[in-house]
């Protein structure tokens, strides 16, 4: 909607060549320049992806969002989700919508339904928001789900795992399985022994 307003334009043919409406017009020009692209910053604040800084602003502060000193497309992101925040959804257009909000594969959303919970794990890199998404998801999702967040990091390491190994001995010592008794009735009792190893594997 770009426009260069030129009165002179406007000006009958037999007055456009005088002087003074020549001067009229440009000390006009810029007044009205300065009017149109006021009006065409007001018609672009009505509709959120073409919101400017002023426009954003007067949108965070009728939705109740805290103004933060952001990327001006991350505000827009913000105040389009609050919108659709008002109308009901299903768990995968939940996720759609934070994807589109916060960054693909950046949050993942776990559901118990057996336990009427859900969990939201929120990437590292975006754990600065996580109160933000847990205002924004309890406006969505069912009030007798319980919410839980959390967030993962992935941390490329190696992991080493190391176990050591015991040897043991152990003697017994039973009693036989039968007596003898001789005929000056004394009793006479044998034992045997028996010798076992056990190997333990335990965790370092």
């Amino acid at each position: 909607m770009a426009r260069e307003i030129r009165l002179e334009r406007y000006h009958p043919n037999v007055d456009a060549n005088a002087r003074e409406f020549i001067d009229i017009a440009n000390a006009e020009n810029p007044e009205f320049n300065l009017l149109h692209s006021l009006a065409e910053k007001w018609f672009k604040n009505g509709f959120v992806l073409d919101l400017d800084a002023d426009g954003a602003t007067r949108w965070e502060e009728m939705l109740n969002l805290t103004v933060k000193l952001s990327d001006l497309e991350e505000r827009r992101h913000r105040i389009l989700s609050r919108i659709r925040a008002l109308l009901p959804y299903t768990h995968r257009w939940f996720a759609n919508i934070l994807d589109f909000t916060y960054g693909e594969d950046m949050t993942r959303l776990i559901f118990n339904y057996n336990a009427y919970e859900l969990r939201i794990d929120i990437a590292y890199e975006i754990q600065e928001y996580t109160h933000e998404i847990r205002r924004y998801a309890r406006v969505v999702i069912p009030a007798n789900l319980t919410l839980i967040m959390q967030s993962t990091k992935q941390a490329p390491q190696k992991i080493y795992a190391g176990a050591y190994i015991r040897r043991y001995r152990q003697y017994r010592i039973d009693a036989a399985d039968s007596t003898d008794i001789n005929a000056d009735n004394k009793s006479y009792v044998g034992l045997y022994m028996r010798r076992y190893r056990y190997y333990k594997i335990g965790g370092m």
